[in-house]
């Protein structure tokens, strides 16, 4: 029995040979440990200090601005105000490698990204009561057949079809009906195999996202025309580290081309495979190429749906219909951000011109208008902080490669469930772009000795492997019973600390609930190589200001 769960759990929230966790890249890099414990202190001399980016102080704004408490419902993204949530990265039993570690059919699949809703849970995490996921992407490895098949309905989801595309590099390809191949068709390069099926899929009306480009099976292609990028693949997992030097070079080496935005963000993405996929994002902005972010459970069996959630802001009528059509739209139009989990925390980021005119969350905003007042509101992130990041649009270095200068406008407490305020940008006349990142605390209470040993494990960074040493350290806290015949599970043996069986899921192997104290150990932040006392909460798309032309 240990053998087989020991088999198992390696992929425990995605990390299969089918399909590598993601690298983003550059904040947790821009994070003074000092600086964020000691946050909440609004003083200049204490904000200049948490901007530890090595910039000198008259290069620094520091806001007078701060965030004041604001009633007001927590939950603020919710289809009623035009904001959908649900999971971009999911896989069924059509993925050959979630068939062969004990996955599930779709119909299950289905059920248990809805599972949130499921009214024993709600009962037991009243904080999960009208935070259920609105839609589901189905993106099973190479194929679209399971769209076809008769499960493919819901009665409550928004589903989004789609596919896992690639083999050397992965990409959600979304809103198609037919397999997109990325083996090279007749005489193509594979790099021509790429580019060819970015235009198959947007001649459908479909978008090419690049998934966890940093994790070992690395986009090393050159494709400056992919639609979005997932910056946050599974847990934010600080301590693994994702690709090895060898393993970038040999890839570069063997493909003869080179992603002119993934060399800077392996060297600066040291706190992580997510931090690698955000840094290669910012070097994306930096090169004027506004597209935003997206985030993905990448779940194939165990873990739960929604972890992290992606959030769409969708233009509609009051009486239209939300279809995936709708969705897909909103990630075009810009207006995404990605949370820990459907209850982690959640942003509101308006940009307000001169004149009075206002621009929504990942606006291309027009070069002359500023300065910007930015009307920033924060929920369900107390005793946190929110971080404001800016960047300056600049040209490829004499090699043809970006790399991204992010620097921090603004850092500042967030002192209650619902909080708002502004801060004053104004661009450089050469371009800028600007999103948000909030860091939630690690946790809230003293965990038990057993927790505190996980928390200890999971407290050194690992390379490519890290997914092994990850499960490892959550085997003990699994019930291998349940796991094994998930019609043992019940919920009144359901402990505050470990994995909770989930009913929706009846067949072997079952898949458990992550209560918020355990998510936030998996999605701790870095940096430096070192564990901070932050979880990630959330991460905005950007607006991005052009260069002002004569």
């Amino acid at each position: 029995m240990q053998r087989l769960v020991f088999l198992i759990l390696p992929i425990v929230w995605m990390g299969s040979s089918g399909c590598p966790d993601s690298a983003p890249s550059e904040p947790p890099t821009d994070i003074s440990v000092d600086a964020l414990e000691d946050s909440t202190d609004t003083s200049v001399d204490a904000l200049e200090d948490s901007t530890d980016t090595g910039e000198t102080e008259e290069d620094i704004t520091v806001p007078s601005e701060v965030l004041m408490n604001e009633e007001g419902p927590t939950n603020m993204l919710k289809p009623d105000e035009g904001w959908y949530r649900g999971d971009l990265h999911y896989h069924t039993n059509y993925s050959g490698d979630a068939l062969d570690q004990g996955g599930d059919d779709l119909a299950i699949a289905l059920a248990i990204a809805d599972a949130w809703r499921e009214p024993v849970w709600v009962e037991a995490h009243p904080e999960y009561a009208g935070n259920s996921l609105d839609f589901i992407a189905v993106t099973d490895h190479r194929t679209t057949e399971g769209l076809t098949d008769p499960a493919f309905v819901h009665d409550h989801l928004i589903l989004i079809p789609g596919e896992e595309f690639g083999g050397a590099g992965h990409a959600n390809i979304f809103g198609i009906a037919d397999h997109i191949p990325h083996e090279p068709q007749g005489d193509e390069s594979q790099n021509d195999r790429l580019i060819d099926a970015i235009e198959e899929a947007h001649n459908v009306g479909g978008i090419f996202s690049v998934n966890h480009p940093l994790d070992g099976g690395n986009w090393i292609w050159d494709t400056p025309n992919i639609d979005a990028i997932e910056v946050w693949n599974g847990p934010w997992a600080g301590f693994i580290l994702g690709t090895t030097a060898e393993e970038l070079e040999g890839g570069i080496s063997g493909a003869g081309v080179e992603n002119p935005f993934i060399r800077d963000a392996f060297e600066k993405g040291t706190d992580g495979h997510n931090h690698k996929a955000l840094r290669f994002w910012y070097n994306h902005l930096t090169a004027g190429l506004h597209i935003p972010v997206l985030g993905g459970s990448d779940r194939h069996m165990i873990i739960p749906a929604g972890l992290p959630t992606t959030y769409i802001e969708v233009q509609k009528e009051a009486d239209e219909e939300v279809s995936w059509s709708t969705l897909l739209q909103g990630i075009q139009d810009g207006a995404t951000q990605v949370s820990r989990s459907p209850v982690g925390a959640q942003v509101l980021l308006q940009a307000t011109a001169t004149d009075g005119e206002e621009f929504s969350l990942g606006s291309s905003l027009p070069a002359n208008r500023g300065p910007w007042t930015l009307n920033i509101t924060v929920s369900r992130a107390a005793g946190g902080i929110i971080r404001i990041i800016r960047g300056p649009l600049l040209p490829p270095d004499a090699d043809g490669r970006f790399h991204a200068e992010p620097d921090v406008l603004a850092e500042l407490p967030i002192t209650s469930d619902r909080v708002h305020g502004t801060v004053e940008w104004t661009p450089s006349p050469s371009g800028e772009w600007l999103h948000a990142m909030v860091f939630e605390p690690f946790l809230e209470e003293e965990p038990p000795e057993e927790i505190a040993q996980l928390i200890e494990e999971l407290s050194i960074q690992f390379t490519a492997d890290g997914l092994v040493a990850m499960a490892e350290a959550l085997i003990p806290l699994l019930d291998i019973p349940v796991m094994l015949n998930p019609a043992q599970c019940d919920p009144a043996l359901w402990e505050p600390w470990k994995p909770q069986c989930m009913p929706a899921d009846p067949f072997p192997l079952a898949t458990f609930y992550l209560p918020d104290n355990l998510e936030r150990i998996l999605h701790r932040v870095f940096e430096d190589g070192s564990p901070t006392e932050w979880t990630m909460g959330a991460i905005t798309s950007a607006f991005l200001v052009p260069a002002i032309t004569d």
